[in-house]
């Protein structure tokens, strides 16, 4: 210092004030100066240089923001490093902006292998964990939250986030105040730094913080020019986008989307990756410790694709997305395309394809097969289906499994075909025991009776009815409910659903599958045909016949040996599903309608489990465990009417075969082929 005051000369009247300036005085009057101007001094002179670095010395030391939440500094970045955790959110957008928000929480992210550790670390400083006991812990069987669903999990895309764990601690200042510390650990399914390029929602929140050194991906955009440009890629609510958009303007960035696209400024397109020239990199010092996943890698490649590239989502201005180019060597045209375009419009085009070429479509490479099960998950999501009938879904799983009651009709039929019926109708079958429950918990859920005239505050009048039905039928129909319900109209218009309750006297599997002889008023609940014969419990949706009913298109009639006559709108109804029904006129059974002895949930069967991730597992019903996997058989009847004759009938296992080689000899299995 001697030196250089010594040769005035050799600076400026500004550099000399600075040199002159007592530290503290530097510090306020960077601290007022945009990143653009402090870039811009630094490079004027080495005086202002030394100075610049002296000052980002001090202001970008990630000790001097991790010291508010741990003392021990050197401790918190060695678990980081080791637990393979990185710091993101509003903690590092207000490292990099030398800002600071007021009840700002710390997010750290982390893979499964890290969360022991680092939770393990953070409570051992005084926080306190705020959820169910312990929720992180492994319980005996190595078991957690975030650990079944990362089990359940088929593809990172759809669900990225496995856990959040809240931790908070309670802070005395040198001035009294008390305030209140609040660490957030997210638990994601993949690496966290591509876990923040890919998945968050705009540019302003892609910046990380690592045991090593702090990223900032758009420094330009986000600090210079204060925009954030939006980048998400999943449909959200209102709510939820309204809220972190709030935030983030009440702190002076203006985000760019399609409708302001006028206030976009330059940013760089195409390919890039984390710590680039275009990325801001601030290093620490560090010791080179191995982490649970091996040395971490923070230069992640990927994409910026623009808005009128079919990839960017509604609503997005642009969209970080994975780069492909690197693999466009072993990609076809159609792959590179379906990797490409927006997740609604992906479902909207395979809503086109049928069942046989969606399973054809996932077996061509496992590319293509991640992009169906993401697709599978979304459209045979029951949840989906029940959320708009029940307040709570998870309440009437558990209220159906309690009674042992299924579900069936044109709904399930629907659910496979993956189609929305204009008319909101459910049947569910149920035994005796368990439809006053049933009935009861309907009307908590806002419907009311229509027809049967059920009587809720009388029990037993229902089971008395039920018990003369079974003295004066011979049929398996004891009663039928109706209940009726209106939601609220929106945009105008009041949806109505209707609930049909059939109380059947046997098991309601049972029911379905064999058609027992009925009166005519059963014949309005009969399942009359191999295309009806689908259904879904508390746990599982079953169709037994997915081939012929949702690929062919064609529904035999599962012949009871009565000359029922069926009404021409129960005919209509198939055909308005482009469905064919085959009566008793066909030459020959289909070769894809497999004969003999087979059951429920076989590999002829299409089954799709339910998650059970917020319905436990209960007691036996009111009749003990349901039985799903019931074992029947497939006949093919000839010589009933004519010997050229095939009928198709799904019958108890032998009971039938039985009854008709004694009246009329063997039952044929004959030669299959096309009717």
């Amino acid at each position: 210092m001697v030196h250089m005051i010594s040769s005035p000369f050799m600076f400026s009247s500004f550099e000399m004030f600075l040199l002159r300036a007592c530290p503290a005085v530097v510090l306020q009057l960077f601290d007022s100066m945009e990143l653009l101007t402090l870039i811009n001094i630094s490079a004027s002179s080495r005086a202002l240089r030394r100075l610049f670095l002296s000052y980002a010395q001090r202001v970008w030391d990630p000790a001097k923001r991790f010291r508010r939440w741990f003392p021990n500094v050197l401790e918190f970045r060695r678990v980081l490093r080791s637990e393979d955790a990185v710091i993101s959110g509003s903690f590092a957008l207000q490292f990099f902006d030398r800002s600071f928000y007021v009840e700002s929480d710390m997010d750290i992210f982390v893979r499964i292998a890290g969360v022991t550790g680092l939770c393990g670390f953070i409570t051992s400083q005084g926080y306190r964990y705020q959820g169910r006991p312990l929720g992180y812990v492994l319980d005996a069987l190595g078991r957690s939250a975030h650990i079944a669903k990362a089990a359940k999990n088929v593809t990172s895309f759809e669900d990225p986030l496995l856990a959040v764990y809240n931790f908070q601690k309670f802070v005395a200042s040198e001035t009294g105040r008390v305030e209140v510390l609040r660490v957030q650990v997210v638990v994601v399914d993949t690496d966290p730094v591509e876990h923040i390029l890919f998945d968050f929602h705009s540019t302003v929140v892609m910046n990380f913080i690592t045991a090593d050194e702090a990223i900032s991906v758009f420094p330009l955009s986000t600090l210079v020019h204060r925009l954030s440009y939006i980048s998400r890629i999943r449909e959200e609510s209102d709510a939820r986008s309204d809220g972190w958009m709030k935030k983030y303007e009440e702190r002076g960035f203006v985000f760019v989307g399609p409708g302001n696209q006028h206030e976009a400024r330059f940013f760089v397109k195409g390919h890039r990756h984390a710590s680039d020239q275009h990325s801001w990199r601030i290093r620490f010092l560090h010791t080179g410790e191995r982490s649970q996943y091996g040395p971490m890698i923070v230069a992640v490649g990927f994409e910026i694709l623009s808005l009128e590239n079919l990839a960017v989502a509604d609503g997005s201005f642009i969209r970080i997305a994975e780069p492909y180019f690197a693999m466009s060597r072993s990609l076809s045209h159609l792959e590179m395309f379906l990797l490409r375009i927006s997740p609604a419009l992906l479902a909207h085009i395979l809503t086109f394809f049928d069942i046989s070429a969606l399973l054809a479509f996932s077996r061509s490479s496992k590319m293509l097969r991640g992009v169906y099960t993401s697709y599978a998950r979304a459209v045979w999501n029951p949840s989906v289906i029940l959320k708009s009938w029940f307040l709570y879904s998870w309440s009437f799983r558990k209220v159906l499994r309690r009674c042992g009651g299924v579900l069936s009709g044109s709904l399930v039929f629907n659910f496979f075909d993956r189609v929305k019926a204009r008319r909101r109708v459910m049947h569910i079958f149920i035994r005796p025991a368990g439809a006053d429950d049933f009935c009861s918990w309907l009307f908590y859920e806002d419907y009311v009776c229509t027809s049967g005239d059920y009587d809720r505050y009388n029990p037993a009048w229902h089971s008395k009815r039920c018990a003369d039905s079974e003295n004066i039928r011979e049929g398996t129909v004891l009663a039928t409910y109706v209940f009726k319900k209106t939601s609220r109209p929106v945009n105008g218009v009041a949806k109505v659903y209707l609930i049909k309750v059939v109380i059947v006297n046997v098991d309601p599997i049972r029911y379905i599958l064999f058609n027992f002889p009925c009166t005519d008023y059963d014949a309005l609940w009969s399942f009359w045909t191999a295309g009806e014969m689908n259904f879904m419990t508390s746990d599982v949706a079953v169709s037994i016949f997915p081939y012929d009913t949702f690929v062919k298109r064609t529904s035999y009639l599962s012949w009871s040996g009565d000359d029922c006559t069926l009404p021409q709108a129960w005919f209509n109804k198939y055909k308005r599903r482009g469905v064919e029904v085959i009566q008793g006129t066909c030459k020959g059974m289909s070769i894809s309608l497999r004969g003999g002895p087979r059951h429920v949930m076989d590999s002829h069967c299409w089954r799709i489990e339910l998650e059970d991730d917020d319905v436990p597992d209960f007691v036996d019903n009111y009749y003990g465990r349901t039985a799903v996997d019931l074992p029947f058989e497939v006949l093919f009847l000839s010589g009933i009417d004519d010997d050229d004759i095939f009928r198709m009938k799904v019958a108890e296992p032998y009971a039938w075969r039985a009854i008709l080689e004694a009246e009329s000899g063997p039952v044929l299995e004959p030669d299959c082929h096309d009717y």
